[in-house]
């Protein structure tokens, strides 16, 4: 997942990687991970985006964009949606 989560975000994917239905991928991330495999791709992005809103001067426009999002509104939905916050409130929050 690490390899392909900025642009490939369907269970398909991953489960055509691994030989496996989706359905059974679902299956067993729950079993073991207790996770849906859409939530462990959104845990990762968010991680990421987290990570270069600290740690880079890209604008949240440049992030969005690197991260695959179609522009920045759809971002900044989402990030709010993971995290409780827009992206301009966690990168304020942090010190920059």
């Amino acid at each position: 997942m690490d390899e392909h989560y900025k642009t490939e975000r369907t269970a398909r994917f991953y489960s055509e990687k691994l030989g496996l239905g989706e359905k059974r991928l679902n299956q067993i991330l729950k079993e073991k991970m207790n996770k849906s495999l859409t939530q462990l791709l959104h845990i990762r992005l968010v991680v990421e985006a987290k990570r270069k809103l600290i740690t880079s001067d890209q604008t949240i426009k440049e992030i969005a964009y690197e991260l695959n999002f179609e522009d920045r509104g759809y971002f900044t939905r989402f990030f709010k949606k993971q995290t409780g916050q827009t992206p301009e409130d966690f990168k304020k929050n942090r010190g920059h």
